[in-house]
């Protein structure tokens, strides 16, 4: 899911006015020496219960470098239905804190080019059956370094994901704000 996160803060940042005010804001919510998700809105019978930035021996890291892959560890139970391929979409809203005016969170307009994606081919290992699970995401960015390069380095961003099972039409939401360095 991090990944995705990441990806979604690259498309973002890329179409977005400076934010320089950003830095004087600071971090919001402890995000300066803690990686915070919680689950959202849901009409399915799908509960997160850890996601965690992890390194390639699965130790814990923080913050979170975009300068190499990228592996994080979601932990979680499917109660719903199987989930596969070409049925389940993820749809991604990011946000930046801070602004030329405000200390808050601010969504970017990405143009729709982060919504309904098929989440098995971006992040999730499909099939994803029934029951509990831990599964680890591995997203290597070095084929988006032009991209990482006008990110901020060392800030603060936050992601909405949205899984939309189209079998049940049912979705989950979960959102995460993670500290991000560039350089």
């Amino acid at each position: 899911m991090l990944a995705a996160i990441l990806l979604a803060s690259l498309v973002g940042i890329s179409s977005a006015a400076s934010v320089g005010q950003a830095a004087s804001c600071g971090f919001p919510n402890g995000t300066d020496t803690t990686f915070n998700w919680w689950q959202g809105d849901s009409t399915a019978n799908f509960q997160f219960k850890s996601v965690v930035p992890i390194d390639a021996a699965g130790n814990t890291i923080y913050p979170v470098s975009l300068k190499q892959p990228l592996r994080v560890r979601a932990h979680f139970i499917n109660n719903q239905n199987d989930f596969v391929a070409g049925k389940l979409l993820l749809s991604m809203k990011v946000f930046k804190y801070g602004s030329w005016s405000s200390c808050d969170w601010n969504q970017f307009n990405t143009r729709g080019l982060l919504d309904d994606q098929d989440a098995c081919e971006t992040d999730l290992d499909c099939p994803i059956i029934m029951g509990e699970h831990d599964m680890i995401v591995t997203i290597d960015f070095s084929k988006h370094t032009t991209l990482i390069g006008l990110l901020d380095n060392d800030a603060p961003y936050q992601l909405q994901l949205t899984l939309t099972d189209q079998i049940s039409n049912t979705f989950v939401t979960v959102f995460t704000q993670t500290r991000c360095l560039t350089k």
